[in-house]
């Protein structure tokens, strides 16, 4: 009888998946336990999380409430608090299941758009060993659960965009926010996916499209407003994103690393300090006696006045930027050594990776529509846009890392399974 051949054609993919799911656990458990400074908060969202366990305050210090950083993975985080500090058990398990989710969508996309198993397994395999997205789940950092959303969100934009339907407008409107409110560069993604998703796609017709488009529109808002409220109520004024942009603005803009930029012998010696920016920063900030919005809009100003004087050099830094954020090749830094032979094998490895990405993007151009495309085009020009001024690096890209991915395998999309 035919029944027993279909029960394990079913079969093979789910468990081809639990496997998958297995492995990214593993790799990520592996890292936690390995990697140098596992759990190391950079940032200061572990102490987010505690202050607002303990005291009922989103502040860095007691007494002292901030809008510095976005709220969501403090939120989050505040879950492993325990006895007044961060549980790293609970952490690991937290960026664990982050982790090993993001795998499954990248896998669930990767068979929504037609690749084979092995194909998708391949893409899955990928996000599971990704160095970047690897390193940073043992940190207490965003990455992890900005490409969880990223990729979530990007999985909803898709059934958004081809049936325009209110529930997935629901879907993708918390997404959205989810995603400005954990790394506050997101909301120009929502902006410019927003800003012409009303007008191309699906025959859903004009009535159709902005019905749905509004829904998604008021989730995003109604999900930030308490946000924007508590912002408002704190400071006096209307902060959407958060006071750490002109920071990241003048970190990015400023005499010193423009200098840097010029100078071969001092680019050789190695990556740029901030350290001297960082003091001129706290200079302001007490100048401004730590009034957060006052300190963002100093350091904003002096940013674009920097750009204005030098613009030779501020054009030369947007593509040395846009070079950072792709750059293949891992820095050797104190809390990550690397040998040589090691980055080179890795830069060797995401070499490869974007070759193929290329050759998936060529194929897809001639398989899938602009708008099947467009919350993908989005969030690439979005980020691009956001640091050709703002500061970058290689770890600000972990939230395309399963976009390259599921590109590498696009050539093999719409192939028939194999029994191999």
């Amino acid at each position: 009888m035919p029944i027993g051949p279909k029960v394990v054609v079913m079969q093979r993919p789910s468990l081809k998946l639990l496997g998958l799911l297995l492995f990214a656990g593993l790799v990520r458990i592996a890292a936690m336990y390995f990697m140098p400074g596992a759990w190391s908060d950079p940032d200061g969202y572990g102490k987010l999380a505690v202050n607002l366990v303990e005291h009922g305050q989103f502040a860095l210090y007691v007494g002292a409430p901030t809008s510095y950083r976005p709220p969501l993975y403090p939120l989050l985080l505040a879950s492993t608090v325990t006895g007044g500090k961060i549980d790293p058990l609970r952490v690991a398990a937290l960026h664990v299941f982050l982790g090993v989710a993001t795998v499954a969508v990248t896998y669930a996309l990767a068979r929504r758009w037609g690749s084979p198993l092995l194909a998708a397994w391949m893409a899955g395999a990928w996000v599971a060993v990704n160095p970047v997205l690897v390193y940073q789940s043992t940190r207490l950092m965003t990455e992890t659960l900005a490409t969880l959303l990223v990729v979530a969100t990007g999985w909803m934009g898709e059934r958004w965009m081809a049936r325009r339907s209110r529930v997935d407008a629901v879907g993708c409107g918390i997404l959205f926010a989810g995603c400005a409110l954990c790394r506050a560069e997101l909301i120009a993604w929502f902006i410019l996916f927003a800003g012409m998703a009303v007008g191309i796609g699906n025959n859903s017709g004009r009535t159709g499209r902005w019905s749905s488009w509004l829904v998604m529109v008021f989730l995003f808002a109604a999900v930030c407003l308490p946000w924007w409220l508590r912002n408002y109520h704190r400071w006096g004024t209307w902060i959407l994103t958060t006071t750490h942009g002109g920071y990241t603005l003048w970190l990015a803009n400023n005499d010193d690393f423009y200098d840097y930029l010029w100078d071969t012998k001092r680019r050789q010696q190695g990556p740029w300090s901030s350290a001297k920016l960082d003091a001129q920063y706290a200079e302001l900030a007490r100048a401004a006696r730590y009034f957060e919005p006052e300190v963002d809009r100093q350091a904003t100003r002096l940013a674009w006045q920097t750009m204005r004087r030098r613009p030779l050099e501020a054009l030369y830094a947007v593509f040395y930027r846009w070079g950072e954020f792709w750059n293949p090749w891992p820095r050797s830094t104190q809390s990550r050594p690397l040998a040589q032979w090691q980055s080179m094998l890795l830069a060797g490895i995401y070499c490869l990776v974007y070759v193929a990405a290329v050759c998936g993007v060529y194929h897809a151009a001639g398989r899938r529509s602009f708008s099947q495309w467009w919350i993908w085009i989005s969030l690439v020009v979005a980020l691009h846009l956001v640091h050709a001024v703002y500061w970058t690096n290689a770890r600000m890209r972990a939230p395309v890392e399963p976009l390259l991915a599921l590109l590498a395998i696009e050539p093999w999309a719409g192939r028939r399974d194999s029994g191999r």
